[in-house]
């Protein structure tokens, strides 16, 4: 068998309070709807890692079937959001798995924040990094109208979570039934 690795980075941040993190968990539902409709959802692991003042595993590989359709996170009062220490965390766990998944397909990540970077330096060293590295897809799920330009950086798949929509999903997933 081979897996589909999905690595969600989900801002929790003091700044996704509100209607940012409702936002964040309409999105997920709909992910996580979306793929188990796959012909393949048996065969994706999904890996979530949310990001705060640290960044921190909430579970790794777990199949689409023992996931809940919400996660138990929520945002961390007060603190900043180091999305680029986010990003560090991310990249070495990427680095650990293809090592020893091997002959997964390559790994989709996706980003949810609001764009607020507080650790913008240390961002932008891991945007040039994450250009190297052998993804099918980098996606970043933005809450608000105006997109930061500093997200750009890490990826130019930007869309608005307030707006999206199934059907963009499924173009989105589109890898996975290929």
């Amino acid at each position: 068998m081979k897996i589909f690795p999905l690595y969600l980075l989900i801002d929790t941040s003091g700044s996704m309070q509100g209607e940012a993190f409702a936002s964040v968990k309409y999105s997920i539902d709909l992910i996580f709807r979306t793929l188990k409709s796959s012909t393949i959802a048996d065969d994706i692991l999904v890996s979530v890692i949310e990001t705060h003042r640290y960044a921190e595993q909430v579970f790794s590989f777990k199949s689409l079937e023992h996931l809940s359709i919400t996660l138990e996170i929520g945002p961390h009062i007060n603190t900043p959001s180091f999305l680029g220490s986010g990003l560090t965390f991310l990249r070495q766990k990427l680095v650990r798995d293809m090592g020893v998944n091997s002959g997964a397909y390559k790994p989709f990540v996706m980003v949810l924040t609001d764009g607020d970077v507080s650790d913008r330096a240390r961002f932008l060293q891991e945007c040039k990094r994450f250009s190297q590295m052998n993804l099918s897809q980098c996606l970043i799920l933005h809450y608000g109208a105006d997109i930061s330009p500093v997200l750009k950086k890490l990826s130019q798949n930007i869309m608005q979570m307030e707006l999206i929509e199934q059907a963009e999903l499924v173009y989105q997933f589109r890898w996975v039934e290929s």
